[in-house]
């Protein structure tokens, strides 16, 4: 499994980002428009791993009694 921290990029990022919106409650709601490959004036949009996605992991972590990292691997 990749693992995922702040500051990474890519699809997987976008599906971490979905999952986080239905996983954490209160929902983070990140933004999920344009995560999967889609053009933002002509130019793939970028997907990362930001501030407020490390926020939601640690949050998920948190709630699972887990040691709040940020990085999403194996055990998260």
């Amino acid at each position: 499994m990749q693992e995922l921290r702040k500051g990474s990029t890519g699809p997987a990022v976008g599906l971490l980002r979905r999952l986080l919106n239905r996983k954490v409650t209160p929902t983070p709601n990140l933004p999920e428009g344009n995560v999967f490959g889609a053009h933002y004036n002509g130019a793939m949009a970028r997907i990362d791993f930001g501030p407020h996605m490390d926020a939601a992991v640690r949050n998920f972590q948190r709630s699972k009694r887990m040691t709040p990292t940020g990085v999403v691997d194996a055990a998260t």
